[in-house]
Order: C-alpha cells, then structure tokens, then sequence
C-alpha cells in the first residue's frame, strides 16, 4: 500500500465497485484492509482490538455527542 494516499485507494476501490469492476465481497474485504492499515497507523493499534469496555445502555441512558464537537 505504498506510494497512494488512503484516500485515494479508497476513492479508487469505490470507483471499482460502481462501475462493477469487482464484487460486493471484494469491495467490502478491499476496504476493511484499508481501514485497518489507517486505524493502526493512526490510532496505533489492531483490528478488534478494544479500547475500555462499554456495556449496553440502560433505557434511562442516552448515547449523546456533545454540542461543542459540531463546531
């Protein structure tokens, strides 16, 4: 994966799928390869690999975004 951006593999996998150059399957395993390489470029670690553990939220809990992240 040297010498192109990820974001022009990803634009280049995209254009591949859409004019049905390869399958569904292909596109979807081609892109997850790439995430990977970003995430664990980016974010130093793995595919799968968990940061924290989260459980299920309550029904009185809400899964909010704080406003300030939309600025």
């Amino acid at each position: 994966m040297q010498g192109k951006s990820y974001s022009s593999m990803l634009q280049e996998l995209s254009r591949d799928y859409y004019n049905h150059r390869i399958s569904f399957e292909e596109y979807r395993e081609k892109r997850r390869q790439i995430l990977e390489y970003i995430d664990q470029q980016f974010n130093g670690r793995n595919a799968g690999e968990v940061i924290g553990s989260c459980g299920p939220l309550d029904s009185d809990d809400e899964a909010t975004i704080p406003y300030s992240s939309y600025e």
